[in-house]
């Protein structure tokens, strides 16, 4: 008797084992800054919940995304004065909420991981490698700072442009020496830019937005020259002020 006893004990443990790993794969709780999609274990047929709550797997595949999300990036960029600098800043992105969207982007990527290296990744470091070649260096921290802002923005969120370049003869700012630079302009028709690409990130109905740059720092190169033309507008504004004195 006591054998059995022992038994059915050990029974009832295993059972109540077995019962909450099925329990596990039968109901999936979601956060409410998560979407989640269900594969189904047969058919395959993809199933997204996009609000918060305890939703059916029926021992589905789970795969969560999340509804928002920051790409931290540190990219290197060229001017057209053969300067170099490197980008450091951040893009948000939110995901798409309707099922056509979601499920495009899951049969390509997977994973919220793969799109953010396969999707944002490149779509961000192709805006600031188009972008560098639309200025010098000296433009890029002193009279188009914004410009250098906006453009790489436009084209995360629209599309790369089309460019048109020529090289022209120019006085270097430092050395007053003529020098040969390739001069980068985008290409506009009827006012609007023209582009090269389409604009991925809103095809696959990810929103961008709130592109900051964190810090710019420049090659010793650039640097230097930064310094120097620093340098010589104090020189100048101490010349003017000490005129007015006069």
């Amino acid at each position: 008797m006591e054998e059995l006893n022992k038994l059915k004990v050990f029974g009832m443990i295993i059972f109540i084992i077995i019962a909450l790993i099925l329990g596990m794969k039968m109901y999936q709780h979601l956060d409410a800054d998560k979407i989640m999609v269900v594969q189904k274990p047969f058919s395959g047929e993809l199933t997204w919940y996009t609000t918060p709550g305890t939703k059916w797997q029926g021992f589905g595949k789970v795969t969560t995304y999340p509804r928002r999300a920051i790409y931290d990036f540190k990219i290197q960029v060229r001017f057209n004065d053969g300067g170099h600098g490197t980008m450091n800043g951040s893009i948000q992105y939110e995901m798409p909420l309707d099922t056509e969207h979601l499920t495009a982007l899951h049969v390509r990527f997977g994973s919220y991981e793969s799109i953010q290296k396969q999707l944002i990744e490149p779509v961000t470091n192709k805006s600031v490698y188009m972008t560098g070649p639309l200025m010098r260096s000296k433009e890029s921290y002193a009279e188009k700072r914004n410009d250098l802002l906006r453009y790489v923005e436009d084209q995360v969120i629209n599309g790369v442009y089309r460019t048109t370049s020529k090289e022209v003869r120019v006085k270097d700012s430092i050395t007053g020496a003529d020098k040969t630079v390739t001069m980068v302009e985008i290409a506009v028709k009827n006012g609007v830019p023209e582009r090269q690409e389409e604009a991925i990130l809103i095809t696959f109905g990810i929103r961008p937005f709130n592109f900051t740059i964190t810090s710019l720092p420049y090659d010793d190169v650039v640097e230097k020259q930064i310094i120097q033309q620093q340098g010589i507008a104090m020189d100048v504004q101490t010349e003017v002020a000490n005129a007015k004195k006069a």
